[in-house]
């Protein structure tokens, strides 16, 4: 179990997902890592196989209103970031090396084990 309010939990994987889901070319790949980083500590990722960020974009996505598509409001990964650090989590966006891009949530606590 993670320490976490749940629907913030659900917010932050909802607007991940979604994210992932928009960027990826249609039969595109979408994946959910956990990770468990020390026994009082866990971790996931959301992984896609779309096109990544470009580098020039890379320091500015999490702001608010920052976005690559004509269609959006470039508002989810700004509130994945407002929820994380509310919890002290870290979120970061890492460079995929076969491309497509990874979000990787790290410092959730876990409280007890499943």
């Amino acid at each position: 179990t993670i320490a976490a309010d749940e629907p913030m939990l659900r917010q932050v994987f909802f607007n991940l997902l979604l994210n992932a889901i928009q960027a990826v070319p249609h039969g595109g790949r979408v994946t959910v890592v956990t990770e468990t980083v020390s026994p009082d500590e866990a971790a996931f990722e959301v992984r896609d196989n779309g096109p990544g960020v470009p580098v020039t974009a890379r320091e500015d996505i999490f702001r608010p209103y920052v976005t690559m598509r004509a269609d959006g409001a470039g508002l989810g990964l700004a509130i994945v970031r407002q929820i994380a650090l509310a919890h002290g989590w870290d979120i970061q966006y890492v460079p995929s090396e076969d491309g497509g891009a990874r979000f990787r949530v790290s410092g959730l606590k876990i409280v007890s084990k499943a």
